[in-house]
C-alpha cells in the first residue's frame, strides 16, 4: 500500500469527466460523401427571439421568418432564397428523423463572416456550439474569442438564457463561472503581495491567526507551516471540500459559510502534509478570500471580499457585469439555470465566493482575457500575472492526467499534446472554461447553463482554440509522442507481464489488470460492465496497444515510495490510474457495517452536491464506495480499509441495534441510512 494514495483514499471525492463527443454524420443518399448536419429548426430559433419556422408538406418548403430576414429552404436542394433572392447552399437540405436538417458547412457561413477576421474559428465556434448543444441537450451557450496582439474581440450567444420567456443568449448574459474564480482571487492574493501587506510564504496563521487544523492521522502535517503560496497551488493538504454548513443554498446567498470558516476547519484534519501533495482544493481558496478580507476589509468576511474584488478588479478592469455575488442588476442578465435543453431547475448560490463564486458575461470575459494576456499592469505590475501562469515549482510527476498549477491558473495538456494555460469551472448548472495559447496571445471563454454541459465547455474550448493557434500561426504546437508508429508487438515472458497485474485506481472508476488463460494481458473496468476486457499487447516501444489506443506501465517515485501508474495516450503523458494494494481493499470487519445506501439529509434551503452514498462489496470481494451526484455523475471507488482509517473523513457516526452504521456526518453534510 502506497504512502501517495493512503493520502488521497481519505480525501474528499474529485469531480472529473471527460466528455467525448460525437458528431452526427448523415449519408448522402447513396454516395459514399459523408456530411454532417444540425436541425434547422434549433439552429435558427435559438439565435433569435423573433424567429417562426413553418412547414409546407405539399411543397416540402421551410420557411424561415426573423428580424429583417426571410429565409425559404427546399428540401433535397442546394437552393435556398433569402428576402426572394436566391442563395445557393453548399448542400441541399435534408429530412432525418422527422426533421429538416441543414449542413454545419452551411451552417458556418450563414452565421459567420467567412471572409472576416479568424474566419475559419469563428465559424468553427458557430458549428461547434450548435452541434454541443445538440449532442449534450444544453440549453444556452456563449463564447468569447480574443487575439490580445491584435485587439481583435468576437463575441456570441447561442440557444436560451430563458427558454420559457424566450429570452436568447448574447454577449451581455450573465452565467454562474464556479471555479473561474480562483484566478480573480488568487490575483487579489497577489495585489496583497506586490503591496507588501502579505508575503507569499509567511505562514498563514500570522495574518489569520484563528487558523488551525488537525494533521493527517495517516501522514501529519503542521498546519503553523501552511503559506498563501501552497494554497494558491493546492498544496496546502488542507480538508479539501466542505458539501454541507449551508455551503450551496437556495433563496439567495448564506454569508456565514464563509464568515464561519475558520471555526470549522479547526475540527477537520489535513488530508497530506503541507507542501508534499498536489489536490484540487476549494477550502484552499476560501482561505485565501478570507486572507483578502482580513487584511483590507472591516467587517464579516462575505461582504468584505466581495467589496475588495469589486473595487479592486472588476471596476479597474471596467467589469460592469462581473461580480462574485449576484446582484440585482445582474440578476436581470444572468442565465437561468436548467437539467438539459428543456428542463428548467431551481437556481442555487454558492457560499464559497472566493473558489466559486464569480458571475460573469462573455462581453466581460473578452476585456478580462486581453488584460491578462497583454499583462501590461492594469490589474497587477507588468509581466506578474505571466509569472502567475507558470507551473509552480512543485513534483507535479503524480498528479493525475498531466495537471500542473501555478498561481491560479492551471497549466494542462491534452492527449494530442497540445499545451494550454486557464481554469474551468462546473457548478451544477453553470459550466464554463477560460483557455490561452499564451504564445501566440490567444483565449476562448466559453459558458453554458445546463446540467448536461458538464465537460463539453472544456473541449469545445481546446478545438476552437486549436483552430485560432492554426489560422494565425500555421501550426499548433505539441509535445513529442513518446509512442513510435513504427512499433510492433512482442512477446513478454508470463514473468515480466506478472508484474503489471493487479488493481488500479483512477478518479472516477477502478482498473483490473489480469492474466487471461491464453497468458494474454487484460483491463477489466468493473464499475463499466457494458466495456468488455481491452486485451493489452506488448509493443516494441514500451507501450501496450488496445482497441482504444496506447497505455503504459511505468514507476514513480512519490516521497521515497515507489508507486506504479498506468498513462494513457500516444504521449505516454497522462497518468489514469495508480496501483493499490489489493489487499488493503478487501472487505473486513471494520467495512462491513457500513455497507448500504445512504441519502443525504440537507437541511431547510440547503443543496447537497451529493445526493447518496453507497457503500458494497464486489464480486471478488473489494469494498467499495460510490457516490451519486447532482451533476449526473457516480464515481465508484475502492474504499482502503485495511487500517480502519478509510472513514476517517466521516464524523459523527451513529449505529443501530445490530451494529450497522445508521448515519454519520461527511463535509458537514448527515447522511442516514
Amino acid at each position: 500500500m502506497t504512502r501517495f494514495f493512503k493520502k488521497t483514499a481519505v480525501s474528499a471525492i474529485g469531480v472529473v469527466l471527460a466528455f467525448a463527443g460525437v458528431g452526427s454524420i448523415l449519408a448522402n443518399n447513396g454516395t459514399e460523401e459523408e456530411r454532417f448536419y444540425l436541425p434547422l429548426r434549433m439552429v435558427f430559433e435559438s439565435t433569435d427571439p423573433s424567429t417562426d419556422v413553418q412547414w409546407n408538406g405539399e411543397t416540402r418548403r421551410i420557411t424561415v421568418n426573423q428580424t429583417g430576414q426571410n429565409w425559404e429552404f427546399i428540401v433535397g436542394s442546394n437552393n435556398a432564397y433569402l428576402n426572394g433572392e436566391s442563395h445557393q447552399l453548399m448542400y441541399p437540405v435534408i429530412i432525418e428523423d422527422d426533421r429538416a436538417s441543414i449542413s454545419y458547412f452551411d451552417v458556418s457561413y450563414l452565421f459567420s463572416d467567412p471572409n472576416g477576421e479568424f474566419a475559419g474559428t469563428t465559424m468553427t465556434a458557430v458549428v461547434g456550439a450548435f452541434e454541443f448543444m445538440e449532442l449534450a441537450s444544453m440549453t444556452g451557450v456563449s463564447i468569447a474569442i480574443v487575439d490580445a496582439n491584435s485587439g481583435f474581440t468576437w463575441t456570441q450567444g447561442f440557444g436560451f438564457a430563458d427558454s420559457q420567456n424566450n429570452i436568447h443568449v448574447d454577449e451581455n448574459t450573465v452565467f454562474g463561472l464556479a471555479s473561474i474564480a480562483k484566478p480573480v482571487t488568487a490575483i487579489a492574493v497577489m495585489q496583497l503581495a506586490e503591496e507588501g501587506i502579505i508575503d507569499l510564504d509567511t505562514p498563514l496563521v500570522e495574518y489569520l491567526p484563528d487558523f488551525s487544523i488537525n494533521p493527517s492521522q495517516l501522514h501529519g502535517g503542521d498546519y503553523r507551516s501552511i503559506t498563501p503560496r501552497m494554497l494558491l497551488t493546492h498544496t496546502a493538504g488542507v480538508f479539501p471540500n466542505f458539501i454541507g454548513y449551508s455551503s450551496i443554498t437556495l433563496n439567495g446567498y448564506y454569508e456565514g459559510f464563509m464568515n464561519n470558516l475558520l471555526n470549522r476547519m479547526t475540527s477537520y484534519s489535513m488530508i497530506a502534509p503541507e507542501d508534499t501533495l498536489f489536490i484540487y482544493n476549494n477550502n484552499g481558496y476560501n482561505l485565501l478570500g478570507l486572507l483578502v478580507a482580513e487584511m483590507t476589509g472591516e467587517g464579516e468576511p462575505f461582504r468584505s471580499f466581495v467589496n475588495y474584488t469589486d473595487e479592486n478588479i472588476f471596476q479597474v478592469a471596467d467589469l460592469e457585469s462581473t461580480s462574485f455575488v449576484i446582484t440585482d442588476s445582474l440578476m436581470e442578465n444572468l442565465a437561468r439555470p436548467y437539467v438539459n435543453a428543456t428542463t428548467p431547475d431551481t437556481l442555487i448560490f454558492p457560499g464559497g465566493l472566493p473558489t466559486m463564486g464569480l458571475v460573469s458575461s462573455a462581453y466581460d470575459m473578452s476585456q478580462l482575457m486581453h488584460i491578462l494576456l497583454n499583462d501590461d499592469g492594469i490589474l497587477l505590475p507588468v509581466g506578474r500575472i505571466n509569472d502567475m501562469m507558470q507551473p509552480h515549482d512543485f513534483d507535479f510527476s503524480a498528479a493525475m492526467g498531466a495537471a500542473r498549477y501555478g498561481l491560479g491558473f492551471f497549466n494542462a495538456t491534452g492527449m494530442d499534446g497540445f499545451r494550454t494555460v486557464g481554469h474551468n469551472g462546473a457548478l451544477v448548472h453553470y459550466n464554463s472554461d477560460m483557455v490561452f495559447d499564451v504564445n501566440s496571445g490567444l483565449g476562448v471563454f466559453i459558458a453554458t447553463n445546463s446540467i448536461t454541459g458538464l465537460g463539453t465547455t472544456s473541449q469545445l474550448a481546446n478545438i476552437i482554440l486549436q483552430t485560432a493557434v492554426m489560422e494565425k500561426t500555421g501550426e499548433v504546437p505539441t509535445l513529442p509522442y513518446r509512442a513510435d508508429i513504427e512499433a510492433v508487438p512482442i512477446e513478454l515472458s508470463s514473468e515480466e507481464l506478472l508484474r503489471y497485474v493487479g488493481l488500479y485506481i483512477g478518479q472516477m472508476e477502478y482498473y483490473l489488470i489480469e492474466m487471461g488463460e491464453s497468458g494474454a494481458l487484460y483491463m477489466i473496468l468493473p464499475t463499466i460492465p457494458d466495456i468488455p476486457p481491452l486485451e493489452l499487447t506488448p509493443m516494441s516501444d514500451g507501450s501496450f496497444d488496445s482497441e482504444i489506443g496506447r497505455f503504459w506501465f511505468d514507476q514513480l517515485e512519490d516521497n521515497g515510495e515507489e508507486i506504479n501508474v498506468i498513462r494513457q495516450g500516444p504521449l505516454g503523458l497522462h497518468i489514469i490510474a495508480s496501483q493499490l494494494d489489493m489487499a488493503d481493499v478487501m472487505a473486513n470487519e471494520y467495512f462491513m457495517p457500513w455497507v448500504g445506501t445512504f441519502a443525504a439529509q440537507p437541511v431547510t434551503n440547503e443543496v447537497s452536491l451529493i445526493s447518496t452514498f453507497r457503500f458494497g462489496v464486489c464480486d471478488i470481494g473489494l469494498a467499495y464506495q460510490q457516490t451519486s451526484q447532482i451533476m449526473g455523475l457516480s464515481p465508484t471507488l475502492p474504499a482502503v480499509v485495511s487500517d480502519n482509517v478509510w472513514s476517517a473523513s466521516m464524523e459523527d457516526v451513529t449505529f443501530d441495534d445490530n451494529g450497522n452504521v445508521e448515519s454519520f456526518v461527511f463535509a458537514g453534510m448527515r447522511f442516514s441510512r
